[in-house]
């Protein structure tokens, strides 16, 4: 039979595999998003960077927008690359 004190040592072990799990995947999707926003930006960058008027050139508001979009709206998945509490919901990424 199981004793009171090995089922608490099993649902202590289970607590920190399932904590270590969400922890390795909420990283996983954040490098993810990452590589993700950075190739959004090269590829908007190199196919269609310039807005034309008349014979004036400039970036085209596309391409700012989602430089400072993608900086300012995804603030906790950024806070979430530093060790501190990464699957504490101050720093969970909500993607």
């Amino acid at each position: 039979m199981i004793d009171a004190a090995e089922d608490r040592r099993a649902g202590e072990l289970f607590a920190e595999q399932v904590e270590q799990s969400q922890t390795d995947t909420g990283r996983l999707f954040l490098w993810l998003f990452m590589i993700q926003w950075v190739f959004a930006i090269v590829a908007a960058g190199t196919l269609s960077p310039y807005a034309w008027v008349g014979s004036n050139r400039s970036v085209h508001v596309h391409l700012q927008l989602a430089l400072l979009g993608g900086l300012a709206l995804h603030r906790e998945c950024w806070l979430s690359l530093f060790p501190n509490h990464p699957s504490s919901p101050s720093t969970a990424c909500s993607c």
